[in-house]
């Protein structure tokens, strides 16, 4: 009989209030108003939830602060933060009216988060006032739970020790109860703390803990957000400044699009919203613009339409982001401002600070180093360590600034603090943009020779990584200080690697018009520094190999042994055996055979009578 009475919760509730039977809706309505948001139909549970609340005030009954509470989440789920604040400030009202601290507490905490995505200041009145209340009540859980939104905030300030501090606090207090919800819960924070300071290794495998612990537990609204953060484990555009995890892109992916289509099945608007633009911070980090936009406009549109300003600064910062890739540099700067405003309306010195370092970028680029400057100034000061993502990046903006005003002095000593500063780089990992810059540094002060060694192990660093919209930066680089050194050959294959990149990446953008930008505005960078050279002519046309390995090729054709072939070209036998294993490597060859038999087809033979 219970079973089949809870199955008809719905109807009969709906068959009271209906019938203005009053006396009966409130406990029938609240029943199947918890019963709907349990199976997440958080529509459904919003009208059980108004219905039950309309009896107690025909009732002239005191509001149970609980109904508002429920009602209030559904909302927040839909995305309606208007609505929710709302209900969990009836909440509040009405727990402090009835002396209920728990729910009072609850409240607090409800607003404090809810106000996370609207403005950090009020945000942070809410949440201290819940651990100041928490506190004082005797309940391990319960300041366990808001010593991890606490720090939470904190990290969002660019206060990581404070932060850190908080959340290991908690995860004391759960580890003692064996909390599996409240370890899960603060692993995730920890994940997050870890990654906005740097720590990619340490948060992911937080995270691995987290997700293990949620899928377990079946909340599936848990494990969405530890997807999220997961995905980046192998880099993202906030990133650069630091030792990435070494992981399977095909892996971070999935995770990332597993949390879009969770929350999208949820209906967690903003959930999705923010999973959509992560997903794009990581995948334009990689070069897939196409996707990177299409997630960005997705994720941008969800937040403007439940009003979610961190989301809101975040989709404008990556599509400012992804257009100063694509060379589109007064539409990035149009973003990036829009992403700055926001940021400052929001209070999250992590984001402003994000956003100023990637606007001052573009203000370099386009040659006002004043706004520039002034941006820079703004959010920091010569004391301002190195220890989060946001904080490195607007040092390394500050590194670009000292290049371009002719202080490489000044910019290789903060080059050279961010690498000393990062995590694992003592074990001889190579932070591509870093290396890239260190190697523009030395070459500007005439240090040529440490230069190319930094510029080629960021070059190789990037190519291994799969960073294609850095790597083809760093080739023509490269390229411009093999030039500079005479290296002609060296030069011209650097270049020609960095037009193959751009071909590539334009590939990735579905947009014409914005395809069609980009390669021309890529190419006019390059224009100057290719010249159809004979010697480039034919290297394209024989497979890549350079003049004495093309002459090499024919003397092993005929028949010839490295030592009489070195004694022809009067040079070492190794030296032969080093052009013969780099002929092989171009071509793909295992063998000599396979040389002489290339050489005799592409008629290199015949060329050398």
């Amino acid at each position: 009989m219970p079973n089949e009475l809870n199955s008809h919760l719905g109807d009969l509730a709906y068959h009271y209030y209906m019938a203005g039977e009053w006396v009966k809706v409130p406990g029938y309505a609240q029943r199947a108003g918890e019963k709907a948001q349990a199976l997440y139909a958080p529509r459904a549970a919003i009208e059980h939830y108004t219905h039950a609340l309309e009896a107690v005030q025909r009732l002239s009954q005191t509001p149970v602060p609980g109904l508002y509470r429920a009602r209030a989440q559904c909302h927040e789920l839909l995305g309606d933060s208007s609505a929710a604040r709302e209900d969990y400030t009836r909440a509040l009202e009405t727990a402090r009216a009835t002396h209920d601290a728990p729910m009072e507490w609850q409240s607090l905490l409800d607003l404090g988060y809810l106000w996370t995505g609207l403005n950090y200041t009020q945000a942070g009145d809410y949440l201290h006032r819940a651990l100041a209340l928490a506190r004082t009540m005797n309940d391990p859980f319960i300041l366990a739970r808001t010593l991890n939104r606490v720090g939470n905030w904190h990290m969002n300030l660019e206060e990581p020790l404070e932060g850190q501090r908080h959340h290991e606090e908690a995860l004391s207090i759960f580890q003692a109860s064996s909390d599996q919800h409240g370890l899960a819960e603060t692993l995730d924070f920890l994940g997050v703390a870890s990654l906005m300071s740097g720590e990619l290794i340490a948060s992911a495998n937080y995270y691995e803990k987290a997700i293990a612990l949620w899928r377990a537990s079946g909340d599936q609204q848990g494990l969405i957000g530890s997807l999220i953060f997961f995905s980046g484990r192998g880099g993202l555009y906030f990133t650069s400044t630091v030792v990435p995890l070494a992981t399977s892109e095909v892996e971070c992916i999935h995770d990332g699009e597993e949390a879009v289509a969770l929350s999208h099945q949820l209906g967690v608007r903003s959930s999705e919203a923010f999973a959509m633009i992560f997903s794009g911070l990581c995948l334009g980090y990689r070069g897939e613009y196409g996707r990177a936009l299409s997630s960005a406009e997705t994720g941008l549109n969800i937040a403007i339409e439940i009003e979610h300003g961190l989301w809101m600064a975040t989709g404008y910062l990556l599509l400012g982001i992804i257009s100063h890739e694509l060379l589109a540099l007064t539409t990035a700067r149009q973003h990036l401002e829009k992403a700055l405003a926001l940021a400052k309306e929001c209070g999250s010195l992590f984001l402003l600070r994000d956003a100023t370092a990637y606007l001052a970028s573009i203000c370099i680029e386009q040659g006002d180093y004043e706004r520039a400057e002034i941006l820079l100034d703004y959010v920091f000061g010569p004391e301002t360590p190195c220890q989060t993502l946001a904080q490195r990046l607007v040092w390394c903006a500050r590194a670009e600034l000292e290049l371009v005003r002719n202080h490489a002095d000044k910019a290789l000593t903060i080059i050279e603090r961010l690498i000393s500063t990062a995590t694992h780089v003592e074990n001889g990992a190579v932070i591509a943009r870093l290396w890239c810059l260190r190697g523009l540094a030395q070459a500007r002060l005439g240090r040529t020779e440490e230069a190319e060694v930094a510029l080629r192990s960021a070059r190789d660093t990037a190519q291994r990584q799969g960073l294609r919209p850095l790597l083809w930066r760093i080739c023509v680089k490269l390229g411009k200080l093999y030039r500079t050194n005479s290296q002609r050959e060296q030069a011209e294959e650097t270049f020609v690697q960095a037009r193959a990149i751009i071909e590539e990446l334009a590939s990735t953008v579905p947009d014409k018009e914005q395809r069609d930008h980009f390669l021309h505005s890529a190419e006019a960078q390059l224009s100057p520094l290719l010249h159809p050279s004979a010697s480039r002519v034919a290297r394209q046309t024989f497979g890549g190999l350079t003049g004495r390995e093309r002459e090499v090729a024919v003397l092993v054709a005929q028949g010839k042994s490295s030592r009489t072939i070195a004694d022809e070209l009067i040079v070492s036998e190794r030296t032969i055996e080093k052009h013969v294993e780099r002929i092989m490597s171009r071509l793909g060859f295992t063998s000599r055979v396979q040389i002489a038999t290339w050489a005799v087809e592409k008629g290199l033979l015949d060329h050398s009578r």
